[in-house]
Parts: C-alpha cells; sequence; structure tokens
C-alpha cells in the first residue's frame, strides 16, 4: 500500500469517528453509572477477576484470561469507558495489543462527556495523532506522526498525564507531544479502536490504570 493511499484511509476512518460521535445514541450514554464515591483516587484494572468497571458504549467487548478484548466491528468504532467514576485531572495509561489491522487507530478516550472527549492513539505502521470532538465535530491537536516509540504489533502503552489545561502524551514511557487546551475540564476515561472487517480484528487489553492528581 502506498503513502498516497494510506492517508486516504485514515481521512475516510476519520470522517466516519465523526459520524459516530454525532449520531451515538443517548441511550448508550446512559447505560454508564456514575459512582465516583467508589474510586475516588482512581483504579488500578489488571483484569485477573473481571471487567465488571467497564461500560460498552459501542462495538463487542469479552472478557477472559486476564484481558479486556474488544472484537472489531466491520467498518466501525468500538468503545468502552471505565463506568463507575469521572475524573478532572489524571495519570491515565493503557496497556494494549492490536491485532488484524496495520493502520487501523487504537485510542484512549480523556474527559469523555455526552457533548465530547479527547482521544489519544496509534496503529501498527508507527505513526500516532491527538484529537478533540465536541458538539459532533472534531478538531486536531497533533496530526499522525512517525515515531520509533511504538512496538508495531505488540503491546504499547498509551499514558496521559492531563492536569487542567495540561497535557502530557507518552507512548511506552516517552514523551511524545505535548500542550495546552481548553473546553474539556472532566469526564470519563476509556479505550476505542476502528476496524475495517471483524475476523481475527481485535484488541487486547492487558490494563488500565488511573491515578487522581
Amino acid at each position: 500500500m502506498n503513502a498516497y493511499t494510506n492517508v486516504l484511509r485514515r481521512v475516510f476512518v476519520f470522517a466516519l469517528f465523526v459520524v459516530s460521535v454525532a449520531l451515538l445514541p443517548a441511550s448508550a450514554q446512559a447505560n454508564v453509572v456514575v459512582s465516583p464515591r467508589d474510586y475516588p483516587s482512581g483504579f488500578n484494572d489488571q483484569f485477573t477477576n473481571s471487567a465488571s468497571n467497564w461500560g460498552i458504549i459501542a462495538g463487542r467487548w469479552t472478557y477472559g484470561g486476564g484481558v479486556l478484548r474488544g472484537n472489531g466491528v466491520k467498518n466501525g468504532w468500538s468503545k468502552a469507558v471505565f463506568s463507575k467514576a469521572t475524573y478532572a485531572n489524571f495519570d491515565y495509561m493503557v496497556k494494549m495489543r492490536r491485532t488484524g489491522c496495520s493502520n487501523c487507530p487504537n485510542e484512549i478516550i480523556l474527559r469523555n462527556t455526552t457533548n465530547g472527549a479527547v482521544y489519544f492513539g496509534y496503529d501498527n505502521t508507527g505513526w500516532y495523532r491527538v484529537y478533540a470532538c465536541s458538539g459532533g465535530s472534531c478538531s486536531t491537536w497533533k496530526n499522525w506522526t512517525a515515531t520509533t516509540a511504538i512496538i508495531p504489533g505488540g503491546y504499547n502503552v498509551l499514558r496521559v498525564v492531563a492536569v487542567r489545561e495540561t497535557y502530557q502524551f507518552y507512548i511506552n514511557n516517552r514523551l511524545v507531544t505535548q500542550g495546552r487546551a481548553t473546553g474539556f475540564t472532566s469526564g470519563y476515561v476509556g479505550i476505542t479502536f476502528f476496524s475495517w472487517v471483524t475476523a481475527g480484528n481485535y484488541l487486547d487489553i492487558d490494563y488500565a490504570i488511573l491515578t487522581r492528581k
């Protein structure tokens, strides 16, 4: 696949994501139950016993063998959020491994509300990006950028430290970008990824950890 075709596919995937944000049903958001008193300082989900703290917003997710697995939805996004609490300032990291699509985005979600969220993701060709969606439209904070921090086809740890308007974005303990942005103050954290096909196309989550700042 040449670079031009790859860019076109990325643009198409992003367009599909914008549409999915705009059309996400209110009933899906209503399934998330807020119980901030249960996890006031954060959480550490190693998925050794269950995945009951996570609410499915889109796609098919299964649990077993100490892994939360998102099963690809053809030409669509899968999404799950930590459903027990919302957070404003935090250090959030997720260890994930993508199988089945080298140039499909795999992302963590920050400060998610019914109005929008911030997204940080990568693909297995070695590129990452940062963007935000609000009111059904999305804006790019950091366009697709190549980095050697990504392990193609292996487990990668995405980490974000968000304190008020300041953000730091890490891949496998390497700071890849940082900056300041307004408009997002608090919300759920989560995980999302895109799939072209379903068979053999999935995202495994080894752990998800959040420390409140």
